[in-house]
């Protein structure tokens, strides 16, 4: 009787040591057994998958639902969470990047008797509106000639236009656009082909246009049935052009066709594009597009401030923009001092912030890219929901953020999902060969609110399999009534 009073009383201890704690798991309850189904009913195999789903409740944090929520994986473009927690905490809401127009010169009867500067302050949302504005407010300098050169000096940020960790390979495409604190229009351009009649050139437009940039090639307008295929690729063009080789064929009953395509030299592209928009206005410019730097003592002739930090950061999010990630990780730096801006002390300034939230470098996550855009960059599913959850408990950036986020069935890139739960998820999407990945906020007319985090890294095969099952237990969050 001894030996069996015995053997329960240690039976008991062991399964008491090993239950989860009870305010961190309830692995027991409909929802989480609903979640297991969603997961068993995949294509896709639970070791690739990294999920932790969290909600508050009276008595304290509780994980709804946790599979290989330490393991470090490959998050894509879930890494911008990162980045714009760590903007939003660093630098000031009220912050504004400026760009000048300045120049050292003489002004005589509405001569610029000297070169022109154009100054970037690392400005990553400076577009076709914001050179208007610019050049508007320089025409009131009364300015009508620049006899000398328009002289770009972009280098408030240093001069390494494709950082290392997305790759050795370039591609076109505009979402592996350079960097520089003098861009304009995310540095892409917009080629537009719109079909005529059968048999005749297809129109093509460039947006924005300028003398950077020539077009070669032809499209075919042809009937119906054809089939359209449009290629468009962009090769540099001596140092300071970029040429846009277009071919193809487009049927007659098509809607006008866009495609994007990056630049290569921020600071002409940004030049030539200032000697354009000062045209337009009736303002010559007898010299050529140059790089250079400000001299000392240049009078300010106009300038343009940039859109809230807010604004910016929704940039970041909304369509995952890997270049104005970029550009504010280069703008943490020089924002803390670090000049010129440069991305070494811009990720190791996201990285401190990452332990200010009781992280660890290397344990929870490795980082050495600020968009997502690299193979490189791992943080365990558990990292990423504590970020999730130090923001949302900073009163003075949270609403910031929370309305930086794609909201499920209504913008970024969730705009086309969540149809049936429309509202109720905004959240952070990531996509690479192989990997998918949802981390943000849920909630439920009932007032249930999760924090969750979703990765997989597989087979390419299974990666939209993946993004169905984390729509779907996403969905179940929305749902799920108590």
């Amino acid at each position: 009787m001894k030996w069996s009073l015995t053997f329960v009383f240690l039976f008991v201890i062991s399964c008491a040591h090993a239950q989860p704690k009870s305010e961190e798991v309830e692995l027991k309850s409909d929802l989480s057994k609903k979640i297991s189904r969603l997961i068993q009913k995949s294509p896709v195999s639970a070791s690739d998958l990294g999920i932790l789903i969290k909600r508050k409740t009276d008595t304290g944090i509780k994980t709804v639902y946790s599979i290989n929520s330490t393991k470090k994986l490959n998050p894509a473009s879930l890494t911008k969470i990162l980045t714009a927690s760590t903007v939003l905490n660093t630098i000031a809401l009220d912050h504004k990047f400026k760009t000048i127009l300045s120049s050292s010169a003489k002004v005589e009867d509405g001569v610029l008797k000297g070169d022109l500067y154009l100054v970037g302050g690392g400005d990553p949302g400076f577009v076709s509106e914001s050179m208007w504005v610019l050049v508007n407010h320089f025409t009131r300098s009364g300015i009508k000639k620049v006899e000398g050169n328009i002289i770009v000096d972009d280098h408030f940020f240093d001069q390494q236009r494709f950082d290392p960790s997305r790759g050795d390979e370039r591609v076109s495409r505009a979402y592996d656009s350079p960097i520089g604190a003098m861009s304009f229009n995310w540095n892409s351009v917009n080629v537009y082909v719109r079909p005529t009649q059968v048999g005749k050139q297809a129109k093509i437009t460039l947006d924005p246009v300028s003398d950077y940039l020539n077009v070669r090639g032809e499209v075919k307008t042809v009937a119906p049935g054809k089939g359209t295929k449009v290629n468009v690729a962009r090769i540099k063009n001596g140092e300071n052009k970029n040429t846009i080789l277009i071919s193809g064929r487009i049927e007659s009953n098509d809607p006008e066709k866009v495609v994007y395509r990056s630049i290569t030299h921020p600071d002409y592209w940004s030049g030539e594009q200032l000697k354009g928009f000062l045209k337009q206005r009736d303002i010559t410019v007898t010299g050529q597009v140059v790089k250079g730097h400000t001299p000392n003592g240049a009078e300010v002739l106009a300038e343009v401030e940039s859109k809230p930090i807010a604004e910016i950061v929704k940039d970041i999010m909304k369509f995952s923009n890997n270049y104005v990630a970029e550009m504010m990780t280069k703008n943490l730096a020089a924002y803390k001092g670090h000049t010129p801006g440069n991305m070494a002390w811009g990720l190791q300034l996201i990285r401190e912030q990452l332990e200010a939230f009781g992280l660890k470098d290397g344990k929870d996550f490795k980082l050495v890219n600020p968009s997502g855009l690299t193979r490189i960059n791992r943080v365990t599913p558990q990292a990423m929901v504590k970020v999730l959850d130090q923001i949302k408990n900073a009163f003075p950036i949270y609403p910031e953020y929370l309305s930086s986020l794609p909201i499920g069935g209504l913008d970024g890139t969730l705009k086309n999902r969540f149809k049936d739960v429309k509202g109720w998820v905004r959240a952070k999407t990531g996509l690479l060969s192989g990997v998918c990945g949802l981390a943000g906020y849920a909630s439920n007319p009932q007032g249930l609110e999760y924090d969750f985090a979703m990765i997989y890294n597989g087979p390419n095969r299974h990666r939209w399999s993946a993004q169905k099952l984390f729509d779907e237990i996403a969905a179940e969050l929305v749902t799920y009534r108590e």
